[in-house]
């Protein structure tokens, strides 16, 4: 990877050039896998933090519909307590 002469790598090692090439392969496969997953943990956070986010502002609307129908249909709402 840095440039070296397979068949030099495969004398120092005692072994071919052709199962250097196989091991360098393997390596930058695995490498690309690890990325992809790695990306697919930020996207994961990501999609979750705006599953939150939705439903939270789901909840919001709902509870607004709720009290606009209350408010049209004449009937109070509920007294809000005292912060204190």
């Amino acid at each position: 990877m840095r440039g070296e002469s397979l068949e030099v790598l495969a004398r120092e090692h005692g072994t071919t050039a052709a199962k250097i090439s196989k091991w360098r392969d393997e390596f930058l496969s695995a490498g690309k896998e690890a990325m992809k997953s790695r990306n697919g943990d930020a996207k994961d956070e990501k999609i979750a933090l705006l599953q939150k986010k939705l439903g939270e502002t789901t909840m919001d609307y709902e509870l607004l519909l709720d009290k606009v129908r209350r408010l049209e249909n004449n009937h109070p709402l509920g007294r809000r307590r005292s912060k204190k």
